[in-house]
This record gives structure tokens, sequence and C-alpha cells, in this order.
């Protein structure tokens, strides 16, 4: 049986990133090893507040202090982490 996907490769690791410093107060840095990446910025209750591309450093100043999910998508792959406004 086959049981892989069709490159060997973990989604999450294609699509692999870090956001720092977290909590953060105006800038968000981003680290990835994709060159080309679609940027995203929801609130918890899902709407859409932020979107870029191969973006790695974001300005977050005007946000209401909270909790945010960041999203980074490549084609088919995305991957999402949560980051805190002070």
């Amino acid at each position: 049986d086959y049981t892989g996907n069709s490159m060997g490769l973990n989604d999450n690791f294609i699509t692999d990133f870090r956001i720092f410093p977290n909590p953060a107060n105006d800038l968000i840095n981003l680290t990835t090893q994709l060159e080309h990446f679609k940027v995203e910025i929801f609130d918890l209750l899902g709407k859409k507040l932020f979107e870029s591309y191969n973006l790695k450093i974001i300005d977050i100043t005007n946000y209401d202090k909270g909790t945010y999910l960041l999203k980074v998508s490549s084609g088919y792959n995305s991957n999402s982490k949560l980051f805190i406004k002070k």
C-alpha cells in the first residue's frame, strides 16, 4: 500500500516559518525558506485583515491588542501560527 505523498515531503515543512518577536508591539519579522509566498493575517473571528506577497517584515502598529493568526501559503500548501499584539 502507498501511504506517502507524491514528493515524499511533509507539507508543513514546505511552508514552515517563524515569526518574532511574539508578542510584538509594532513589527513582526517572518523567516522562511520560501521565495514566493502569500502572507495573510486574520483576527480570531476569521476576518482577513491583511494580505501581501513575499513580505518578511509586517507592520502591526495599527492593530488592536490581542491574538491574531498569521498564515503563509505557497501553491497548495499553507501553515498558520498565532501571534500576540501587545
